[in-house]
């Protein structure tokens, strides 16, 4: 079994490790200090044990817990228990509210990333060939769709000259309408 390059905090207390092994190894204490200190003590233990990996919502996946560092920086500013400006997650400026579109599930009722962020996406998403194609299928989905509301019309529009046709010719069988006499 190999011996792992790193040292334990009570191999640097012992003879004059190299800076290299001390810094990394009290950073290491020092995150999983910090990481304690945002979520507990009590549900570090409860939690994680040795190898942990922990969600990390800035990069958007599992990290090791000892690479680990929380963001001591709110994501939005609230006044008397509402949002009133966010932190753009793609730009990471601080914006109002109405910098940002509406979502049913930001917080805030809000999406994540301001509008000019969104709309950055969207034009290079529009440039991959993937956009490219997604954008034919919409335009050919509403050529289709446009074609039968046309052929709709015309067939009610010929639908209703049969009707109307054939009321006149009943209207003629019949004769002349009788006049009613007042009594």
């Amino acid at each position: 079994m190999k011996k792992s390059a790193a040292k334990t905090s009570a191999e640097i207390g012992q003879g004059e490790p190299a800076k290299a092994d001390q810094s990394a190894a009290s950073t290491c204490e020092d995150r999983a200090a910090r990481f304690r200190d945002h979520w507990g003590d009590e549900f570090f233990r409860a939690y994680f044990g040795r190898g942990a990996k922990v969600y990390d919502r800035k990069t958007r996946r599992l990290v090791p817990l000892d690479t680990y560092i929380p963001t001591d920086e709110p994501s939005e500013v609230r006044i008397d228990g509402l949002i009133t400006e966010k932190k753009c997650r793609c730009c990471g400026s601080r914006l109002s509210l109405d910098c940002f579109s509406p979502s049913r599930t930001g917080r805030g009722g809000v999406k994540a990333r301001c509008r000019e962020c969104c709309a950055e996406a969207a034009q290079e998403y529009a440039r991959t060939p993937k956009g490219k194609a997604a954008r034919a299928a919409a335009v050919q989905k509403y050529e289709a769709q446009e074609r039968a509301r046309q052929e709709t019309i015309a067939a009610r529009a010929r639908l209703d000259q049969i009707l109307f046709g054939r009321k006149l010719a009943e209207m003629f069988a019949a004769g002349p309408a009788e006049d009613v006499k007042n009594d």
